[in-house]
This record gives structure tokens, sequence and C-alpha cells, in this order.
């Protein structure tokens, strides 16, 4: 009997399959998907943290309003700039589609470049302390004050294991391992590891989009000089007014804020912003290869990636 010709028998084999695209921005794991879900039972999930504010479309490559409107990606449009989205958030509403009766016979196929968002909805997250805003202004001043030596030293002093194993250099991830001390007294290297929210009893099967380093950069500049055509800078000024929340600051916006502030020229900021999306594929890279366990493919091989899916149906 072919996989797909009982509905009883998919439902049972489709119960506990997880599928994750994963990749560096602008590889192709969106048109993976949408491919995907005309061959297989499946629906998407978007794991991209920019995706899911409906006021930012061209400057994060969204999908077509179509594709949104029927239904075929969740957690795309999802909430407003003005109401923070977050790992746990997207753990928690994925895992609630998931378990819909409305997608019981169908694979969910969770796609997008949020390293984290995948890490919340597969693995959980760490068990990390409420962080009070005074607590998290007054590091941020510090580390623009005092620089972050600083702020280097104090981690250094406080929890030593996590200093000699986290990226120092990094300033999100020093200044959040100081906030949880400040805040609670408890060490970072002791409460990693914590995981809650995990998505429970399910297989993930893993699927890793590589290309060419030259290749992924040049359609990288390709879908930048699109975003321009597109209208990216009339979307960013109609979103000025809340450059200051943290929605926007991130590659695309962050670089047409400073062209309408006037620090920079047209040919300037779509240069920047080639460049940033550039380096931050290489991050994703990186991480992916760190990170996620699975087989790789181009993302044009859409049969073989769809028959390996099959394959893990069956089993």
């Amino acid at each position: 009997m072919n996989v797909f010709e009982s509905r009883y028998e998919l439902k049972q084999n489709l119960d506990k399959l997880l599928v994750v695209i994963i990749g560096p921005t602008g590889i192709g794991k969106t048109d993976l998907a949408l491919h995907l879900t005309r061959e297989l039972p499946a629906y998407i999930i978007s794991a991209d943290s920019r995706q899911v504010y409906k006021e930012m479309s061209i400057g994060t490559a969204k999908p077509s309003s179509n594709e949104i409107l029927e239904g075929r990606i969740q957690l795309v449009n999802h909430c407003s700039i003005t109401n923070p989205y977050n790992a746990a958030a997207f753990a928690n509403d994925a895992q609630v589609i998931i378990n819909s009766p409305k997608f019981d016979t169908a694979i969910p196929l969770v796609c997008g470049g949020t390293g984290l968002y995948v890490k919340a909805l597969c693995e959980g997250l760490d068990d990390l302390p409420h962080i009070p805003d005074h607590i998290r202004n007054s590091l941020t001043q510090e580390l623009a004050e005092l620089g972050l030596e600083n702020l280097q030293a104090e981690l250094l002093a406080a929890d030593p294991e996590y200093y000699n194993t986290a990226d120092i250099q990094n300033p999100v991830r020093l200044i959040r391992a100081l906030e949880v001390y400040r805040s609670s007294g408890q060490r970072m290297s002791h409460l990693l590891g914590k995981r809650k929210s995990k998505i429970p009893d399910h297989k993930i099967l893993n699927i890793i989009l590589e290309l060419p380093r030259e290749e992924l950069y040049t359609r990288i500049n390709t879908r930048v000089d699109r975003m321009f055509e597109n209208g990216l800078v009339a979307e960013v000024e109609r979103l000025i007014q809340y450059r200051k929340l943290k929605a926007l600051a991130t590659v695309g916006y962050a670089e047409v804020f400073r062209y309408l502030d006037g620090d920079i020229s047209m040919e300037s900021c779509r240069n920047e912003i080639k460049k940033n999306t550039r380096r931050y594929a290489k991050r994703q890279m990186t991480w992916c290869r760190n990170q996620i366990q699975g087989l790789s493919f181009h993302p044009l091989d859409y049969s073989r990636i769809a028959e390996h899916i099959k394959s893990n149906i069956i089993r």
C-alpha cells in the first residue's frame, strides 16, 4: 500500500514526525518548503523571528500574501512590532499548531533561519529567571559608557566557568549572563541545560540546506536589490516612529534608518545591507555546522529531499 493511500495509516505514521528545514538566509528554505507542500501532506511553520511581525514584509523577504492567506504558512504576520515576540512564545505557539486536529494528517515543516526558535521547539529553552527592565537598562548603559572590558571583568569574577566557555566578545551574551547574576544571584553556567518547553516524543528530521559560498552570496546580493526595487525604503519610512523597538534593530532596517538620517548614501546603504546579510549568513552556516545534525542538500534538490522525508514516514 502506498504510504499516502490510507488516511488512518498516514496519521499513525505522521503523528511523531517533525521536519526542520534549516540553512542561511537567502538560500531558498521557503521555496523548498512550498514545493514540498505540493508533493507531501505537509504545512509550514515559519521559524523566522522577523517575518512574525505584520509590519515588516519587504525587508524580511516575507512570502506572498496569497500563500499566507491560504494558510500554507503558519506564524507569519502573527503579531505586531509593538508586542515583542520571543523563542519561548514561538515554541508554545508552534506546539499548539502541531497538536491541532486541523493538521493531524499533515507533516509540520518548521522552516526558517532563526536558530534559537528551532532549538526552543525541538530541545526546549534554558529555564532562566525573569529580568527586571531596570537591570537590563543599567547594563546597556554601562556597556555604552564603560565599555565591554568592564562587563567582562565583572563576569569573570561572578561566573568564571561561563566566562571561559562563552563568546565574551558578544555583548548580547555578556549582558544576558550578567542580567541573570544581578537579578537572581545565580550563575549562568549553573542554569544552562535546565531545559523546558521541549516538544514531546517527536522524531526530528533535519534538512540542512547548503550552497557554495559564492553562489549563496550572489543570491543574497540579488535579493537585496529586489528589496529596494519592491519599496524597502518606503516600508522603513512608514516605521520610523518605531525605530527604537528591538524588532527593527535588524539588517535591512538599521541601514535604511541611517540613510534616512542622512548618514550614508543610497549606494552605501545598499552595499551595507548586502555585506551585513552575507555576514549574518556566514554566522548561520557556522551555527548549523555546530548545532544541527542531519543530511545536507542543495535547495533545488526537491525530489531527493521529498524521498528522504517519505522514507522516514514509512519507517
